[in-house]
């Protein structure tokens, strides 16, 4: 499938503020993180880190968000990203975060093949080793009850079907990020290296190669799996039919890095290393264009599973 050229790109935002849209958090380099609570037409200041933040996470109703954090670890929020609370873990970096739709599960994914992971809202936290080889786990993501969890590294995909308890080394190859469907039914990872992205349509169980070959900078997908986006060097890739088939749209130039849906996939964003957010409202049809919150090698999240 070839690249063919953007579309629909114009200067504008997204209009009115969805309940599926309210919360969302931009992050960047050594700055603020931003916090929007009217569908990203206003941003404020909420968590300063002088590090580089990796993808957070926002629960259904934005009550609980996670900021994970390069060198530092990560911060977890239970009151709408009011007030942090800053969590230590034994190898200090926090590549993403991931949260179910009530937030009683949440996991932030590390080195060394630790995940970080609670049960309890936030509450406490316990490491847990997913694999007995010392590796890195670049992206993580749950499903809505917290049944289903996935996490990519620089050795394949893992899942796991009992809410964090044992994990599966489930398909090869070096990931860079993962999104999960509400139910766990249907999982889609990109990779670090130039290779097919890949997608199971049964809980994990086995991974089929979709798409051409290309390097994954993120990726994430609707409550039902219908919908998906990753983003690369010079393109986006979306899809609306479960990962089956995919379309690049291709904006020369710019290194999309972060990328967003919400719940219905209607609203989806990819963030530019240009310093531009390119927003769709209509299902990843037609794109536009808006300034970015915050500063380079930037990732964000909305509510997952909003309903």
């Amino acid at each position: 499938m070839g690249l063919i050229p953007g579309i629909g790109l114009t200067a504008k935002s997204q209009s009115g503020s969805p309940a599926e849209l309210k919360y969302q958090l931009h992050v960047g380099y050594g700055d603020y993180a931003k916090i929007s609570s009217n569908g990203g037409l206003g941003w404020s200041n909420t968590f300063y880190n002088w590090v580089t933040y990796r993808k957070p996470a926002i629960n259904s109703t934005g009550q609980y968000m996670i900021l994970s954090l390069w060198g530092t670890s990560f911060a977890t929020s239970s009151n709408f990203g009011v007030t942090w609370t800053f969590q230590s873990i034994s190898t200090s970096n926090g590549f993403a975060a991931a949260i179910s739709s009530t937030g009683q599960y949440q996991v932030v994914c590390s080195t060394n093949s630790i995940i970080s992971l609670s049960t309890d809202y936030g509450a406490t936290w316990t490491e847990k080793k997913i694999y007995v080889t010392n590796l890195t786990t670049s992206g993580v993501s749950v499903s809505s009850n917290g049944q289903y969890m996935v996490v990519v590294s620089n050795w394949g995909a893992f899942v796991s079907s009992d809410y964090g308890s044992n994990w599966t080394l489930v398909s090869s190859g070096l990931g860079s990020k993962c999104a999960i469907s509400s139910s766990g039914q249907y999982i889609v990872t990109g990779f670090t290296t130039a290779t097919y992205m890949r997608v199971s349509t049964n809980y994990g169980v086995s991974f089929n190669s979709v798409g051409d070959t290309a390097i994954i900078n993120d990726v994430d997908c609707s409550s039902s799996g219908m919908y998906q986006l990753a983003s690369g060097s010079g393109y986006m890739r979306v899809s609306s039919n479960y990962g089956t088939s995919w379309t690049n749209i291709y904006y020369p130039g710019v290194s999309f890095i972060g990328v967003a849906l919400s719940s219905s996939g209607k609203y989806q964003k990819a963030v530019g290393a240009n310093n531009f957010i390119y927003e769709s409202n209509d299902f990843g049809l037609t794109w536009n264009v808006t300034s970015i919150p915050s500063l380079s090698n930037p990732y964000l999240a909305m509510q997952k599973f909003a309903t």
